[in-house]
């Protein structure tokens, strides 16, 4: 499928290369944005509200970020109004979401620890194109 708006927010090189390799061993076409902090995320967000940039179809966050915690940018998302049907996947090396009291709240879709092997990684890319194939329709 194509047109598919995918955000990545994490820090590690590392974790966006093996991101990458699980989007493309899931044949899942999609523009890929990988911003390296909470603020980079909190400047997209303003963006689309000014309607200078598109809204993603879903956003992929890693709790352990530079400059603005995970935590603090998953609530900045959920402030904006424009972000009510984008879908939040965790995506975090911690194996329980306890630095997100409220995830329920917050609308996550799917939690997500980060795997230690490449075929538990790759799988990443299947749940992702679940989730996008059921959450809105292809812009």
């Amino acid at each position: 499928m194509s047109g598919w708006e995918v955000w990545l927010v994490e820090d590690n090189a590392a974790d966006v290369y093996l991101f990458r390799k699980a989007i493309g061993h899931a044949q899942l076409a999609c523009a890929l944005t990988v911003l390296e902090d909470g603020e980079k995320l909190l400047q997209s967000v303003r963006s689309v509200e000014r309607c200078e940039r598109r809204l993603p179809n879903v956003i992929v966050l890693d709790l352990n970020l530079p400059r603005r915690n995970g935590a603090r940018a998953l609530e900045d998302i959920r402030a904006s109004t424009a972000f009510d049907r984008v879908a939040i996947v965790i995506l975090s090396s911690s194996p329980s979401p306890a630095g997100l009291p409220e995830a329920e709240r917050l609308a996550i879709r799917e939690y997500i620890v980060k795997p230690m092997s490449l075929d538990e990684y790759m799988r990443i890319g299947h749940s992702l194109k679940a989730i996008l194939e059921l959450s809105a329709p292809e812009a």
